[in-house]
C-alpha cells in the first residue's frame, strides 16, 4: 500500500528540500522561490489528501486510494517497450557475421527466443506525472528500476509533494541502490521528450528492453511528449560506438583517471548570474578580438576546439577550455600551442577518453563522462553522465555551461559555417598557422545570423540542429548569438556592441570556489583500485 503520510508540515518540508538539494539543485531553487501557490493541499478529515484548484480535487478526494489502483491496473497491462527478436540476416559486416554463430549456437543448443517473456523487473521506468508522488514507491518496487525519470511540468504539483511523499527516504534509498533520479520539469512537449531521450541514452541503453512508460494523470502536455518519446525511443540505442574508437577511449579513460586527484562535472548547480562568452574560432571571432580583450575582465570565458590558440596569441585568457575528442591531430594541436603560449589559469574540461598528453598541457582539469562509450560505463562511477555532449564541443560546452549553472551565453565564433565558402577558421587558429590542415569543404548555404546566407557542411550542421534541439529543451537560459556565420534557431543575434555587461570586475576567487564546491572529487587512488582490475 501507498504511504499516505498525513505528516503535511514544515518539518519534512524542510527535510526534502534539503535532500533535493543533492540531487536537482536548480530544482530546489525553484521550489524554495514558489511562493504563495495558487492550489492547495488538501488533508480531510480522516487524513485523507487532494490537490485542489478553484474547488475542484485532482485525486478525487483521496490521493492514495487513487494511486494504489492506478498502480495495480498498470501492472495488470503495462506500456512496455519490447526488443523484438534481432534478424541477424539482415546486419552486415562483423556484427552481422557474430550475430549469425550466436543463433547458431543457441538453436545448438535448443535454446529459442520467447517473446511473451519479459520479467516485470526493469532498468527503465518514465514516469509522465509526479503530482504527490504517492504512487512513485510502489513503482520502484514493483519495477526494481535502476534509472527513474520524473516528469512534472507543474511545478506546484513537485511543491506540495515536498510535504507529503518522504523524498529525504525515497532519494535516500536510490543512492543505496545506485539508482537515478532525473527530473524533468519543462512544459515543452519537444522538450521533455528529449530530455527524457537523453536520459535513456545516457544511462546504460544495452538495457533498454522492458523499459516502462508511466501516465499518472491527464495532460495534454504529457501526452503530446509521451507520443512523441514513443516514436524516437529506439534510437536511442543506435550508434552506441566503433570498437577500434572505444579501446582508444577506454584506454584514454583509465590514462586519465590515473591522477593524483580527479576532478569531474558532476550534478547541476546552482543558478549563475555572470555572464559567459562561449567562443569558437569561426571566422568572425577575428572582428571580436578587440571587443573580447577589452571585457575579459568582467565575464567568464570558454573557450572551445581551435579557438584556444586564438585568444592566447591576441593576449586573452580563458577561464576554460573545452575538448571532446580523442584523436591524436587534436592531442597535437593542443600541444603545439601549449608549447607556444602560458596555459597557466586556464582549466580544461574534457571527455575522459581525450589523450592523456592532452590534458598534461592544463595544471588544471575537470572531467566529464562522455554518453554512450565504453570507457564511462566501465568506470561504474557515481558521477552524472554529460549529455548530450556532442557531436562538437560547442554542443559539449553549451551542456557544460549549463551544467555549471550559467543562465546567461553569448556566442562568439561559434560560426556553424562561413560567409566565405573556404574560410572556415579565424586567423591565429592552428588552421591558419599550418599547425593542422583545413579539413572542411562547403557542400551547403543556411541563412546567416545577420542576414544574407551563409556556408556550411554537414558535420556543422548537425551540430547545430542539435544546440537548436537543446535550446528549446531547456527553459529559463538567454543564449545570444554574436557570431556572424549561420544562425541558430533560439539563440538571439545581438551584435557585440549592444551587449550589457556589469561595472565591476569578475571576483575570480569567489567564482571558482564556488564552482569547486559543485564539483565531483574522487582520489586517484580509489579509482584505480575500483576500475583497474575491470579494464584489465
Amino acid at each position: 500500500m501507498t504511504d499516505a503520510s498525513s505528516d503535511c508540515g514544515e518539518d519534512r518540508f524542510a527535510a526534502n528540500l534539503a535532500a533535493l538539494k543533492e540531487w536537482a539543485p536548480q530544482l530546489q531553487s525553484q521550489l524554495r522561490r514558489l511562493g504563495q501557490p495558487h492550489s492547495e493541499l488538501a488533508v480531510g478529515p480522516t487524513g485523507s489528501l487532494d490537490i485542489t484548484f478553484m474547488g475542484q480535487g485532482f485525486y478525487q478526494g483521496d490521493a492514495a486510494t487513487y494511486a494504489d489502483k492506478q498502480v495495480e491496473a498498470f501492472f495488470q497491462n503495462p506500456v512496455r517497450r519490447i526488443l523484438s527478436e534481432p534478424d541477424p540476416e539482415s546486419l552486415t559486416g562483423g556484427i552481422g557475421d557474430f550475430c549469425v554463430r550466436v543463433v547458431k549456437r543457441l538453436d545448438e543448443a535448443g535454446i529459442a527466443y520467447d517473446p511473451d517473456q519479459h520479467p516485470e523487473d526493469s532498468h527503465f521506468m518514465v514516469v509522465f506525472g509526479v503530482g504527490l508522488g504517492l504512487h512513485l514507491p510502489s513503482l520502484i518496487e514493483r519495477s526494481g528500476c535502476k534509472c527513474l525519470v520524473l516528469i512534472e511540468p507543474t511545478l506546484e504539483n513537485l511543491y506540495h509533494s515536498m510535504r507529503v511523499l518522504d523524498w529525504a527516504a525515497l532519494l535516500g534509498d536510490a543512492k543505496q541502490r545506485d539508482m537515478k533520479v532525473i527530473f524533468i520539469t519543462d512544459r515543452d512537449p519537444t522538450s521533455i521528450a528529449f530530455k527524457a531521450f537523453s536520459a535513456v541514452r545516457a544511462n546504460n541503453p544495452i538495457l533498454f528492453d522492458g523499459l516502462y512508460l508511466y501516465s499518472h494523470y491527464p495532460s495534454a502536455i504529457l501526452q503530446q511528449a509521451k507520443d512523441s518519446l514513443q516514436r524516437e525511443l529506439f534510437t536511442a540505442i543506435r550508434g552506441l560506438g566503433f570498437f577500434e574508437d572505444e579501446l582508444k577511449m577506454t584506454g584514454n579513460t583509465v590514462d586519465n583517471i590515473s591522477r593524483p586527484e580527479v576532478h569531474f562535472v558532476n550534478q547541476p548547480m546552482a543558478e549563475r548570474q555572470e555572464p559567459l562568452f562561449v567562443v569558437g574560432s569561426g571566422p568572425s571571432l577575428e572582428q571580436e578580438i578587440p571587443f573580447l580583450r577589452a571585457n575579459q575582465e568582467r565575464v567568464v570565458i570558454m573557450s572551445i576546439g581551435t579557438a584556444l590558440r586564438v585568444l592566447l596569441s591576441q593576449g586573452i585568457r580563458p577561464d576554460f577550455h573545452v575538448e571532446l575528442e580523442n584523436n591524436d591531430a587534436n592531442a597535437h594541436s593542443i600541444e603545439a600551442t601549449a608549447k607556444e603560449f602560458d596555459t597557466k589559469g586556464v582549466a580544461l574540461v574534457a571527455s575522459t577518453s581525450v589523450r592523456r598528453r592532452l590534458a598534461d598541457c592544463f595544471e588544471r582539469v575537470i572531467f566529464f563522462l562522455r554518453e554512450s562509450v565504453t570507457g564511462t560505463y566501465l568506470l561504474g562511477s557515481p558521477v552524472r553522465i554529460l549529455s548530450p555532449s556532442g557531436p562538437t564541443v560547442a554542443n559539449t560546452a553549451l551542456m557544460a555551461a549549463l551544467r555549471f549553472g550559467f543562465r546567461k551565453l553569448y556566442l562568439f565564433g561559434v560560426d556553424m559555417g562561413s560567409r566565405e565558402d573556404d574560410h572556415f577558421h579565424a586567423e591565429g587558429s592552428v588552421f591558419s598557422t599550418g599547425i593542422m590542415p583545413e579539413f572542411r569543404e562547403t557542400d551547403s548555404r543556411f541563412g546567416a545570423n545577420f542576414g544574407g546566407l551563409a556556408w556550411g557542411d554537414s558535420v556543422l550542421n548537425w551540430s547545430r540542429q542539435n544546440l537548436e534541439i537543446m535550446l528549446r529543451a531547456f527553459s529559463g537560459i538567454e543564449v545570444y548569438n554574436c557570431s556572424d556565420g549561420v544562425r541558430i534557431e533560439g539563440a538571439i543575434p545581438k551584435v557585440s556592441r549592444a551587449i550589457e555587461l556589469p561595472e565591476a570586475p569578475l571576483d575570480r576567487e569567489r567564482f571558482l570556489a564556488e564552482l569547486d564546491r559543485g564539483l565531483a572529487h574522487l582520489p586517484g587512488e580509489r579509482l584505480a583500485a575500483g576500475c583497474r582490475p575491470r579494464f584489465a
